[in-house]
This record gives structure tokens, sequence and C-alpha cells, in this order.
């Protein structure tokens, strides 16, 4: 497929449907993660945080220079791992694109690399198949092997026992898994749950005044 085919093709399918946030979005938004990392290169998450109001999020895609100086300042960021559909030209999409990235934006990787070992990573809605994330995770676990693990969030049948042993052990990551359904909802209702739970301690911790 030709370039120009190609991006049709994108915004086609994820600009021109005009998807809206569905429920475990807004869940996402409110457990008010102030730096979250998506690959999907949609708008939907950006649409659920607008309905905060104008100048709720900033975004920043992997190829932009000024991400860095963005995650030191106090605003709530989304970083695009992959791009934007608006941006098609620079999606990372294909196996080239991947090593393409990888050389040109490697300053991008290597800050991914310091907030791994600096924040607590949750993955949610995503698996261990992007080969960027995984390279990552694999370098954490073998260079910091005393260091904190980070969560995986998965549907109880996507991997078998043997396998979330392997993953456990070679990226560092704590599996933490759903009662699957086809519709995913046991994952927006946990995430509903735990928005509830963040809320109590927040207020706890403002009524103690010990932030």
């Amino acid at each position: 497929m030709k370039p120009d085919r190609f991006k049709d093709l994108v915004k086609k399918t994820f600009q021109e449907p005009d998807f809206q946030p569905a429920e475990i979005h807004t869940h996402l938004y409110n457990l008010d993660l102030r730096i979250a990392i998506t690959p999907n290169f949609d708008n939907i998450y950006e649409m659920a945080a607008g309905k905060r109001g104008n100048g709720a999020i900033t975004v920043k895609n992997y190829y932009e220079d000024d991400i860095a100086e963005a995650l030191r300042r106090n605003e709530t960021l989304l970083i695009k791992s992959h791009g934007s559909v608006s941006s098609a030209a620079k999606l990372i999409f294909t196996r080239t694109d991947y090593a393409k990235a990888r050389n040109q934006h490697s300053q991008f990787y290597e800050l991914i690399d310091a907030l791994l070992r600096t924040h607590t990573f949750v993955f949610v809605g995503c698996g261990m198949d992007d080969p960027d994330i995984r390279a990552l995770l694999e370098n954490y676990c073998y260079r910091h092997p005393s260091a904190q693990s980070h969560y995986f969030i998965t549907a109880s049948k996507n991997y078998t026992k043997e396998i979330k042993n392997v993953l456990s052990e070679s990226l560092k990551i704590n599996i933490l898994e759903y009662q699957y359904t086809k519709d995913h909802l046991n994952l927006t209702k946990s995430l509903e749950d735990l928005t509830k739970k963040l809320e109590l301690v927040r207020e706890e911790i403002g009524a103690k005044q010990i932030w």
C-alpha cells in the first residue's frame, strides 16, 4: 500500500467515524495520572479529557523535541508513543517504522527508560507484543534486578500460568487479572472501583494534611 493510500485509510478508519469515549476512558482519566502514555493513535482519550475543560491535558507525540520539558512541568501529560492519526505520515505502524523511530528518536526512548526507573507503570488494555516496550522492560528488569516491579492488567484467558511466570520474571511485572467477558465489562468495573478508592485516600490525605 502506497503512503497516500495508507494515510487515507487510517483517517477513514480512526478519524472520520468520530468515535466517542466509552465509560472506561472516563475512569482512566479520573485516576488523575499526571503522565499517561498510549500507543493508540486515535483521539478518544483526549476527548474524554476535554470534557473536563479546555487545557485539561497536554498532548505530546514521540517525535516532538520538548517532551522532557513537558515532563518537568506541573501539568497532566499524554504521550502518544506511536504518533497521532492527525499526522498519519509519522505513525509507527510497521516493522520499518519501529526501526526508524528507534534510530531517529532515540532520545524519546531514553525518556521512557528514565520514567520506568523513577515511576510505577500500570499497563491497561495492551499486550506485550510491542517490541519497543518489551525491549525497555527487559532492559529495566536485568539492569535493575532489585527495583520495584511494574503492573500489567490483562484478561484471565490471555496467558497460561507458564507464560505469566515467564513474563513476570523477564519483564519485571506483576500481572493483575480480571475475569474475561467479550465486552471486558469487568475491567471497566474494576477501574471504576479503583477511582472510588483513590478518591477516599485523597480525602484522607487532605483531611490529615499529610501530602
